[in-house]
């Protein structure tokens, strides 16, 4: 008996092995990545345009466009001065962030309140990014100057078996497919506030953008 038992487990090991794909679930859309100081300039402008920056990458995705360092800079800008002008701040809530892609690139992300890791889930096995809110103080990566940012954002593109695979803007260029796990993700999404002192107060609201 058990050296049947042993048989099988050694069949199922091996057909694991020929199908990886089988033993572990991965998605990976592929989402243009950008920075948001494209051309490595980390001003203060720069250091605020998380938000601007996702939406720009939403925008290039939907449309199969290629980014340029050019085109991304302009539009950093022109998205900061429309949200001054519009919210008379740098930092945007999640609602104010799918306006902003609204009212500049005709996009219409669905809003998800408080998701489940599931729901997340989902959404990017529908083949759909996120956009989400984070404090980013919470987030395990060696690539920010530290302590980090307050307040970031990033989008999420697909997950393995542990991890979300992620395009952050936070980053020169090592922010393409970084990986958070799926409790870190889930720990330090919080919708912006108006301040980082009630950061943790507000829970987390997705962005999902789709192509038509």
């Amino acid at each position: 008996m058990m050296k049947k038992f042993a048989i099988g487990l050694f069949v199922i090991g091996l057909i694991l092995f020929s199908h990886p794909s089988w033993a572990a679930v991965t998605v990976n859309i592929a989402e243009p990545f950008v920075s948001q100081a494209p051309y490595h300039k980390w001003d203060f402008i720069h250091n605020e345009s998380c938000e601007e920056t996702n939406v720009i990458m939403a925008y290039l995705w939907i449309n199969n466009t290629k980014p340029t360092s050019k085109f991304v800079e302009a539009e950093i800008q022109k998205l900061t001065k429309w949200g001054l002008k519009k919210f008379k701040t740098y930092d945007t809530t999640a609602e104010q962030t799918a306006q902003m892609a609204r009212e500049n690139y005709g996009l219409s992300p669905k809003i998800l309140k408080a998701p489940t890791l599931d729901q997340l889930k989902k959404e990017l096995d529908q083949g759909h990014i996120i956009v989400m809110s984070f404090t980013g103080r919470l987030f395990h990566s060696p690539y920010y100057t530290k302590p980090g940012p307050l307040y970031h954002m990033l989008t999420l593109k697909g997950y393995d078996d542990k991890n979300f695979i992620t395009n952050d803007v936070g980053t020169n260029t090592r922010g393409a497919d970084f990986k958070f796990s799926f409790e870190n993700i889930m720990t330090a999404a919080h919708d912006w506030t108006g301040s980082a002192k009630t950061l943790l107060k507000f829970s987390a609201v997705a962005l999902i953008f789709e192509k038509n």
